[in-house]
């Protein structure tokens, strides 16, 4: 099975090479991108008889599928990122010294424990 599927790669590989020659794609990306121009030139529905094969693809296909590789943006560039003061919202509009009625642990604490305590009592009382 290794086999098969190296020999598949490997003439999917030539094959893309036969349509994509001097379009200076890297080699790591050839596979990929010939699938995608593939797809999106709708390659398995108009052109299944092409792929793979032994014979000379038709200049439609070629069009087709060089088409969104060559209209692809730039490659990755540099850029500078200008450091700016953290943006906090609502809670920045809150004075250090204030203090609202969750700042205290142990109050939120005894509320969970409330809650919890009247989910357990309204399940005993459900149960029995």
């Amino acid at each position: 099975m290794e086999v098969a599927i190296h020999e598949a790669r490997r003439m999917h590989r030539a094959w893309l090479h036969t349509i994509m020659a001097d379009l200076n794609v890297p080699e790591a990306r050839l596979d990929a991108n010939g699938r995608l121009a593939f797809l999106l030139c709708d390659g398995p529905n108009k052109y299944p008889d092409y792929f793979i094969g032994e014979g000379s693809v038709p200049g439609e296909l070629v069009e087709a599928m060089r088409k969104p590789i060559e209209q692809s943006g730039p490659d990755l560039a540099f850029s500078s990122m200008v450091p700016r003061p953290i943006d906090l919202g609502p809670m920045a509009e809150r004075e250090d010294g204030e203090s609202g009625f969750f700042d205290y642990v142990w109050l939120r604490y005894l509320l969970l424990a409330i809650v919890a305590a009247l989910v357990i009592w309204g399940l005993y009382e459900i149960t029995t």
